[in-house]
């Protein structure tokens, strides 16, 4: 992947655990396996804008990179407390130093999507490892994931996994397998 020197695959790192998911997504493709995708070369990217972002050259992309670069402190904000359902659209605007409108901007231009999904994606995808990883009710898994009402996490990942969480938790192990 041109990381030398930066990615340790025998390491136990946040990227060790990624690339373990997207190789195993992409393989087995369970509901909402782009979705689950999505999230974590996300993660990959924080993590390696974050660390190493001194280290990797970016081709010349003009300005897209600086309002990349614009958003690794809401990256930051959100990657920290993401768990939480106290974390606000002001909250990660603030951190970045920018409006909430130009905030959503910047997402959509460089993301394609809103902050809003985002950090819905990203709460999915921790609860769906929950999902795989514990036998916790769903209550104690939304809440985990930063969903104070679990009526409003189902919604959420029905709509982002196209499948409820208990449908995706009975998946026959082989889903989830490495």
């Amino acid at each position: 992947m041109g990381l030398t020197g930066i990615f340790n695959i025998n390491a136990p790192t946040t990227m060790n655990r990624c690339f373990s998911e997207l190789a195993r997504e992409c393989a087995l493709k369970p509901p909402g396996w782009r979705e689950h995708m999505r999230a974590c070369l996300t993660q990959v990217m924080i993590y390696l804008l974050r660390h190493h972002g001194g280290k990797i050259a970016l081709p010349q992309i003009g300005n897209d990179a600086n309002k990349l670069a614009q958003l690794v402190p809401a990256f930051d904000v959100i990657e920290r407390k993401y768990r939480t359902s106290s974390m606000s659209i002001h909250e990660i605007s603030k951190a970045a130093c920018v409006s909430e409108v130009y905030l959503r901007k910047l997402f959509q231009q460089c993301l394609g999507i809103s902050p809003v999904p985002f950090i819905q994606q990203r709460r999915i995808s921790h609860a769906c490892r929950l999902l795989r990883q514990t036998e916790s009710g769903l209550k104690e898994i939304a809440n985990a994931s930063g969903f104070s009402d679990v009526y409003y996490f189902c919604r959420v990942f029905r709509k982002v996994m196209h499948s409820t969480p208990g449908n995706y938790r009975s998946l026959p192990e082989t889903h989830f397998s490495h």
